[in-house]
Parts: C-alpha cells; sequence; structure tokens
C-alpha cells in the first residue's frame, strides 16, 4: 500500500517541485504562452486519444461527466452562501474556492487509475476546465460572455471524444500515437505551472488563509461524498470522483485575477494555502480511498 501510494504521489510532488525549484532560481516561464498551449492544443488531443482507448465505456464517462456537472453546481451555490454569509468579496474567492487544480487531478487518474481511470479523470477536468475558462472568468471580470463558451477547444474535444466513444469509432493506429504524442506534455506542463506560480508567492500572513482553506477542504468534501452517494458510485469511479473534489484551487485563478484587477493578495493567500493542505490531505485520501 505505502509503495503504491508512493508510486502516485512522489512524480507528482517531484514535478510541481522542480517548477518551485526552477521558479526560485529566476528561470524564466511565460505562462501566458505555456497555459494557451497546453489548454487549447496540447490537452484536447489528449481527451480525443484517451476516450478511444480499449476499456474505456461510455457509461463510465457519462456517469463521470454528470458526477462532475453536479459537483462543481453544488460548489458554486455552497460557496456562494459561504462566501456571502461571510461578508467576503465575492470577486476575490468565489471562483478559486469552487475550481480545482486539474493538473494535480489529472496526474492522479494517469498515474494511479491506468486508460480507464485516466479517461475519467479527464472527463471531469473538461468540465471543470470549462467552468473554469467561463463563469470563473466572469466572476473576475464582473460580467457574463456567453461567446467564450463557444472558444473553448476542450469543449469540443470532449463533444468528439464522447461521440466516437457512443458511436464506437476508434483512430487508426498513426493518429491516435499523434494525438498521444502531442497530448503527453499536458501532465508535466501543468504540474510544472503550478510549481512555478507557486515559487512567486510569498509565505507571510498565512493564518486567515489555512482557516478558510481548511473550512474549504471540509465542505469540498462533504460535496463530493454526497455526490457520489446520490450517484451510487462505486470503485474507481466513487475514488476518482471524491479526488477530484478535494483538489485545492487552481493556480490559474491568481492570473486571471491579475489580469481582471481583482484584490491580489487575499486571492493569492487563499490560493497557496489549499495547494499547502494538498501535502496533508492527499495521501491520507490515498489511504482512505485505495
Amino acid at each position: 500500500m505505502v509503495k503504491e501510494i508512493l508510486d502516485i504521489l512522489l512524480p507528482i510532488y517531484a514535478c510541481a517541485g522542480l517548477g518551485f525549484a526552477l521558479g526560485r532560481f529566476g528561470v524564466a516561464w511565460d505562462a501566458k504562452t505555456i497555459s494557451p498551449l497546453v489548454l487549447q492544443v496540447a490537452f484536447p488531443l489528449l481527451v480525443i486519444h484517451q476516450f478511444t482507448r480499449p476499456g474505456v465505456t461510455a457509461d463510465g464517462v457519462a456517469r463521470i461527466i454528470l458526477a462532475a456537472v453536479l459537483v462543481v453546481g453544488l460548489f458554486f451555490l455552497v460557496f456562494g452562501v459561504l462566501v456571502r454569509l461571510s461578508r467576503l468579496p465575492v470577486r476575490t474567492y468565489l471562483a478559486p474556492a469552487c475550481l480545482g487544480n486539474m493538473s494535480i487531478g489529472l496526474a492522479l487518474g494517469y498515474l494511479g487509475f491506468g486508460d480507464r481511470g485516466f479517461a475519467m479523470s479527464l472527463a471531469f477536468g473538461s468540465i471543470v476546465l470549462l467552468a473554469q475558462f467561463t463563469a470563473g472568468r466572469w466572476l473576475f471580470d464582473g460580467k457574463v460572455d456567453i461567446r467564450s463558451v463557444f472558444k473553448q477547444v476542450f469543449l469540443y474535444a470532449l463533444i468528439i471524444g464522447v461521440a466516437m466513444l457512443f458511436t464506437g469509432v476508434h483512430l487508426p493506429t498513426y493518429i491516435g500515437r499523434s494525438l498521444h504524442l502531442v497530448g503527453q506534455m499536458t501532465i508535466p506542463l501543468l504540474l510544472l505551472s503550478l510549481g512555478f506560480a507557486l515559487s512567486k508567492v510569498s509565505f507571510a500572513g498565512f493564518g486567515k488563509g489555512m482557516l478558510l482553506a481548511t473550512i474549504h477542504l471540509g465542505v469540498c468534501l462533504g460535496i463530493g461524498l454526497g455526490v457520489v452517494w446520490v450517484l451510487s458510485l462505486t470503485g474507481e469511479e466513487r475514488t476518482l470522483v471524491i479526488l477530484m473534489s478535494i483538489l485545492p484551487s487552481a493556480t490559474i485563478n491568481i492570473l486571471m485575477g491579475q489580469e481582471a484587477g481583482a484584490d491580489l493578495e487575499p486571492l493569492t493567500i487563499f490560493v497557496t494555502c489549499t495547494n499547502l493542505w494538498l501535502v496533508v490531505s492527499l495521501p491520507i485520501a490515498l489511504v482512505l480511498l485505495l
């Protein structure tokens, strides 16, 4: 059991740690160039490829997509109420509270659950990223732009992948390998980006941030457990949905908040504290769930 968990966790920590170290040493990292490359090119190709892999079933992916929609929807509902009741700035806290770090989620699916589990993590991640770049951006900008939904390439990749899965269409080997070759850059670049983002954070004044991060983790766990119970999920599906539910806040929220002129200091502290909690929560979750 210990070796199995270390085999999953250590590559994730190592890759993010490398990004952190490189950031501290001042190595150049252009997130504005790398993020679109990963999210609009590599990730969509990876989705299409993985959905056509042997062992991936249409009903399993459909259940995960439904679970992801429920989890994200409940996050916005519950955290929306909590943020209002706490009188915290909605623009600063709501999107980071609701939208998890899919770099870690995809790495968990890839390292711990094989082709089928990885496909399910991609399905869940697609829903979260779609919400990140639509509702998340709307919250930071303070306005709704419906057109932004149709600009997300991974939405079309998800539709194509699901359509191929339900119709039983398989890619020719040379196309599948080409998609896989490009898509392989997704996870390492996302984890390196996480490390670089954390390397730029000042670790001062974190008392309130850790308190909020602790509450955030408890609420996320409760919602994740509730969704798997309602949908009667079992096995890998149950484990993945719970793990995806307790992921820390995505560091891309910091970049979005900066671009929108949000109050950056509390936003950065909250995002960083949720990611620090991961060092404790993820090993415990894996011990209990695997």
